[in-house]
């Protein structure tokens, strides 16, 4: 955001609290909101790095505005606040977005994005923070399982 208003300076909190005023009676998180801004702010270069090869044929730059910070927002969401936001939400969330303030064919982009983002880097456990799923736990074998009828002393 401080790119493309060309203000290193720029207040995120003062951007934030402007652009939530008319809806401050629906926007109950506002410290969530406020750390997906900062977070997605912070990792800007990063997510455009993690999504360019997800859409090869369409340049980050060339994507509208509206569909370029959708998909940050969901790719930070996805990878950074997977413990706070299931990936189905994130998903879903991100391609209501696109329905309502995209184009006509914004949501099945996003959704086709996003879809492979999970399935390349949160399936696999592959994201920058290290594995976001619980190992999985060793499955006994008969060996290993203990006999219900074994009598312990």
């Amino acid at each position: 955001m401080r790119e493309i208003a060309k203000d290193p300076a720029l207040d995120l909190d003062k951007v934030i609290i402007k652009s939530i005023k008319p809806y401050e009676v629906a926007v109950k998180e506002v410290t969530f909101l406020r750390q997906l801004v900062e977070g997605v702010a912070e990792h800007t270069k990063e997510l455009d790095e993690i999504l360019q090869p997800l859409a090869p044929e369409w340049p980050l730059m060339s994507i509208s505005p509206i569909d370029r910070n959708i998909l940050r927002l969901a790719t930070y969401e996805l990878l950074y606040r997977g413990d706070d936001v299931p990936p189905s939400v994130a998903i879903n969330e991100a391609v209501e977005l696109a329905k309502m303030f995209g184009s006509e064919s914004s949501s099945r982009f996003v959704n086709g994005v996003l879809g492979t983002l999970y399935r390349t880097r949160i399936a696999e456990d592959a994201t920058p923070q290290g594995p976001k799923k619980a190992p999985t736990p060793k499955k006994e074998t008969s060996t290993d399982a203990e006999d219900p009828n074994e009598k312990v002393d």
